[in-house]
């Protein structure tokens, strides 16, 4: 059967979903591919949906090479919060109530600087491994432990428009994620944290959309560091979208 079916498959992860329930839901809607040996290659967040690689059979002794591919992604960064995991799937860390209007030339020259990265530190909730412990255990136990960096090639940084919402779409954005997503990730503390921390909120939320082609293992959410210190303000990953994993 594994010679009659394409080894390597494209398909789209849901918002919610680990790699893993993707690869799973992939296997029960197509049951031909049930029997072989599996596995993803590379990863993507569950706040995260887009563009997931599915290696079968043979294929999987492949994974080292197809994780070398460049990605295109479209995210969406909010301003005047930031979180502990980078993303909406995390605590409130830092809150601000105003946020001035931006300029846009301003944030084109952001783009500029973001496209110059040639290293990106390892988010505190990631699997990289640190002392034999993926780092996101430390963070869940408290640790205080040095984040490794690694290389990052920005290939573009295109800035795509800045939009506004409101507080309380926020809110359903994040409770929309969190119902999403199975298995332990701090859901009902991060939902009632988000709550406690609503009045805090500026009113009105500015978004900015970028358009990034990147190298394998840049983390998008990571860049959220990179713009509040250009820009000054909390900021956190609104949503993210992986457009393609390059062929």
């Amino acid at each position: 059967m594994e010679s009659t079916l394409e080894l390597a498959r494209y398909t789209y992860k849901k918002l919610g979903e680990t790699p893993l329930e993707c690869l799973n839901r992939f296997k029960a809607e197509n049951p031909e591919y049930e029997p072989l040996t599996a596995t993803y290659a590379g990863r993507l967040d569950p706040a995260a949906e887009g563009e997931m690689l599915l290696l079968f059979g043979d294929m999987v002794h492949e994974k080292d090479d197809y994780l070398k591919h460049d990605k295109t992604y479209t995210a969406v960064f909010a301003l005047g919060v930031s979180t502990d995991t980078g993303d909406l799937l995390g605590l409130p860390t830092k809150l601000v109530q105003t946020v001035s209007e931006l300029d846009e030339e301003k944030i084109k020259n952001i783009s500029e600087k973001i496209k110059k990265l040639t290293t990106q530190t390892y988010p505190i909730y990631s699997s990289k491994p640190v002392d034999g412990k993926p780092l996101f255990v430390h963070a869940k136990e408290g640790n205080d432990v040095d984040r490794p960096n690694h290389p990052v090639t920005i290939y573009k940084c295109d800035f795509v428009e800045q939009t506004t919402i409101s507080s309380i779409d926020l809110l359903v954005r994040v409770g929309t994620v969190c119902a999403l997503v199975t298995g332990d990730f701090r859901q009902p503390e991060i939902i009632f944290a988000w709550n406690h921390a609503q009045k805090e909120l500026p009113t009105e939320i500015k978004l900015l959309t970028f358009s990034l082609d990147v190298s394998s293992g840049t983390y998008i959410r990571g860049l959220c560091e990179d713009l509040e210190k250009e820009l000054a303000v909390p900021t956190v990953l609104y949503s993210l979208a992986r457009e393609k994993i390059a062929r």
